[in-house]
């Protein structure tokens, strides 16, 4: 099975720890975040991974040397965005029956190659991971099979209002490779703008969240990741 990992950004929001290292190999434990995130792919079962690389390259690719999945690397000289990012991997993923995205600065236990599985035998588009949060930068209505009915990126308060939903966007995503052949041209974005064409096919679905997730985008989350680590709350892959 085969996964993107997208490694590309820089960081800003972690101020300092990200003025000379990229956002990916920030430690989280003793470990780069980077590394979590292929262990746990590897685990799942994904034994091919694509990263993108940008600011400072080596230093990802160091984080992954002694990676158990086959790492292959893309380089953009400018940022091409989440969806952007997939346009120069066409080659590498347009073989499987479907593959996953992962934000690189997500940390998360969850079955990720139970979802592959599920999102192929439901037949979807598109599969996306969601928790339940209070507040986010996303909202997501979904019906009773789990079928996504609504999604909203970076909603006004009044649009957040419209959509009644506890569930938000997790940054991990399942994708039929029938939507690289539909990429906005980059910089471009998933949720923004990638998901809402596949959401016009009616083959977009949730995959609710079991076990832990959290994003790496500032100090106090890392403290989160770090708390959970120390109480077992998260179980990262050796």
């Amino acid at each position: 099975m085969k996964a993107v990992v997208l490694a590309a950004g820089l960081g800003t929001r972690l101020g300092s720890l990200t003025a000379e290292r990229p956002k990916a190999a920030v430690l989280v434990g003793g470990r780069p975040i980077v590394a979590h995130v292929v262990a746990h792919l590897v685990r799942c079962g994904f034994d091919e991974v694509a990263v993108n690389l940008s600011y400072r390259p080596d230093q990802v690719r160091a984080a992954l040397a002694g990676a158990s999945a086959r790492v292959s690397w893309f380089e953009e000289r400018e940022l091409l965005g989440t969806a952007g990012a997939l346009s120069q991997m066409v080659g590498f993923l347009r073989s499987e029956r479907a593959f996953l995205v992962h934000y690189g600065d997500v940390l998360t236990d969850h079955d990720l190659g139970a979802m592959l599985t599920k999102h192929l035998q439901r037949g979807a588009l598109l599969t996306m991971l969601v928790h339940q949060r209070e507040s986010s930068n996303s909202v997501v209505r979904v019906d009773s099979d789990w079928r996504v009915q609504d999604f909203l990126e970076r909603p006004t308060a009044a649009a957040r209002a419209r959509i009644d939903s506890p569930w938000v966007n997790s940054g991990i995503y399942a994708l039929n490779p029938t939507l690289l052949e539909c990429l906005p041209a980059p910089p471009s974005d998933v949720a923004r703008d990638l998901l809402p064409l596949a959401l016009m096919s009616g083959r977009v679905y949730a995959e609710p969240l079991a076990g832990f997730r959290c994003a790496i985008d500032s100090n106090a989350r890392i403290r989160e990741a770090e708390l959970a680590l120390s109480t077992n709350r998260w179980r990262p892959a050796p």
